[in-house]
């Protein structure tokens, strides 16, 4: 069809998109056209996973990674660095480090600073995130600083730069997807967690308490895996 020879930088198809799993299959072809206008205009590459599109039970979001958002803002010029993040705001206003928490410990809050040159001065642009809205999943409990630091910084990017738009995470669009709504993955990150493990009770346990996820298409190896075992 049309669609399927539109053609991004680096020559991709959309087809190319589909088999490396970078846009669902099902995905109908004005959303696909759409998907295609804003990796054009933004100048992300899908193949390097910088921006990718996702399935929510029929609605599709254009996703940017945080890699994605960060070159955005690099390009821009006027993007001069973020703060390290902080933690769980104390009452005399200063704040914990991540050497503050005991192994198997999240913090409730993060706070990031993003810098941006306006007018000639430099602006901080902060944003604070509740870690409990977006705790949801696997790598959520299991790298919970590197997830929250990620959504915060996100958050503060957009705050200074609109080139940003209606471009957003997996874990903003899980959070306000609903309870009843699929759960967002990330194939790289749970692809990662699954050759973490290092036995055969491990992958058994990763299984036995991350079935929903682990019993999507995208994992039907695995699960054949484990039943062999």
């Amino acid at each position: 069809s049309k669609h399927e020879t539109y053609t991004l930088a680096g020559g991709y198809t959309v087809k190319d998109l589909q088999a490396a799993n970078i846009v669902p299959a099902e995905t109908p072809a004005p959303q696909l056209a759409i998907f295609v206008e804003v990796c054009k205009r933004t100048q992300l590459d899908p193949m390097q996973k910088q921006i990718y599109l996702v399935n929510n039970k029929g609605k599709f979001f254009n996703i940017v990674s945080i890699d994605g958002a960060r070159l955005i803002a690099h390009r821009t010029g006027v993007y001069v660095g973020k703060s390290e993040p902080m933690y769980d705001k104390l009452h005399d206003g200063t704040y914990k480090t991540k050497a503050d928490y005991q192994k198997g410990e999240s913090p409730k809050s993060v706070t990031i600073t993003v810098k941006k040159v306006v007018a000639g001065i430099i602006a901080d642009f902060t944003a604070s995130i509740a870690w409990s809205e977006y705790m949801d999943g696997f790598m959520h409990k299991s790298k919970p600083f590197t997830m929250a630091d990620k959504t915060a910084e996100m958050h503060a990017l957009r705050m200074a730069f609109p080139e940003l738009g209606q471009l957003y995470s997996e874990d903003e669009i899980s959070a306000t997807a609903g309870e009843n709504q699929a759960q967002l993955v990330d194939t790289e990150e749970w692809s990662a967690a699954i050759n973490n493990c290092k036995t055969k009770p491990e992958l058994r346990k990763l299984y036995s308490e991350n079935k929903e996820v682990l019993a999507l298409p995208e994992f039907v190896g695995i699960v054949e895996q484990i039943t062999e075992l």
